[in-house]
């Protein structure tokens, strides 16, 4: 076989080399960046004095500029209100971002009285850039009073779900939100469940260490709009026939009992069993029932 070897002149291969760096150049567009939260709702214990970092990204090809984004609160739709310069500070409202994640801090202002929790909404108003702002553009951000009789419960927690249908395939893992539920002071709401906005309410007995869930609450559809609708049940008796249909009395008596567990005293471990997901939408079917283990963050 004939081997050929071409030639080329110095200014030939200087054409060349150019034309090939012209080819690789990357042009970026600003329409590529955008800023938001990275999350949409932040707790914050009253008594937490160091306060708690809020996360701000960046997220843009490598050698993009950064921008400067203006933060702006609001008390619109809250009531009851947290009132900055009273009850909190922010470390700041015009924040420096760059690629990546920036942090702020929300320190809240401990007081010895109980006046419930408060909220308000800090947004991302604009960024001077004018980089697109996500749909994560509005925080909700509660300061817990650690007045509350159910203090001690009250937070986040990193909750592992034990599936009885599949253990190791089909467990799950929650971040969820245990806060109180105004005017009722022996009830939480805990938001967060299979990632589900819909709160779940749950009564804690502190003298007897207990907490009970009532069954038929709704979750909406946290798996998507193709599994329908699904409602926590009592799974006491569904453990053996997950991913089916239960008899009627089966299914009557997860719609009739409640779920019950145990706390710990501090609050820092809560263990439920026969926590159970219904697809109310299919007369009853089950999707799955969990033994799940809360340890506070």
């Amino acid at each position: 076989m004939k081997t050929f070897a071409l030639k080329f002149s110095p200014l030939m291969l200087m054409i060349l080399l150019i034309a090939s760096c012209e080819k690789e150049r990357i042009v970026f567009n600003e329409s590529m960046a955008v800023v938001g939260f990275k999350q949409n709702a932040l707790l914050i214990p009253e008594d937490q004095a160091e306060g708690k970092e809020v996360e701000i990204y960046l997220g843009a090809p490598s050698g993009m500029e950064g921008t400067d984004i203006i933060l702006e609160v609001s008390m619109e739709g809250h009531s009851n209100p947290a009132i900055e310069g009273q009850d909190y500070a922010i470390s700041s409202k015009e924040v420096p971002v760059e690629i990546g994640v920036t942090r702020i801090t929300i320190t809240p202002v401990n007081n010895t009285e109980f006046t419930g929790d408060k909220t308000f909404t800090l947004q991302i108003a604009s960024n001077s850039r004018d980089y697109r702002i996500a749909e994560e553009s509005t925080l909700e951000v509660t300061l817990a009073d650690d007045e509350h009789p159910l203090k001690n419960w009250l937070g986040n927690y990193t909750v592992e779900a034990i599936s009885y249908d599949g253990p190791g395939v089909y467990d799950e893992t929650w971040t969820v939100t245990v806060s109180p539920v105004p005017e009722q002071l022996v009830q939480v709401q805990i938001t967060g469940v299979s990632g589900s906005d819909e709160p779940v309410i749950a009564t804690i007995d502190k003298e007897a260490l207990t907490i009970s869930v009532e069954p038929g609450q709704t979750l909406g559809q946290p798996y998507g709009e193709g599994y329908g609708d699904i409602g926590v049940f009592f799974g006491g008796n569904l453990k053996d026939i997950t991913w089916s249909y239960p008899p009627p009395a089966l299914y009557t008596e997860a719609g009739e009992t409640p779920i019950t567990g145990t706390i710990a005293e501090d609050g820092s471990q809560i263990l439920i069993d026969n926590w159970a997901h219904l697809l109310t939408e299919e007369e009853g079917f089950i999707y799955d029932v969990f033994n799940t283990t809360w340890i506070k963050q």
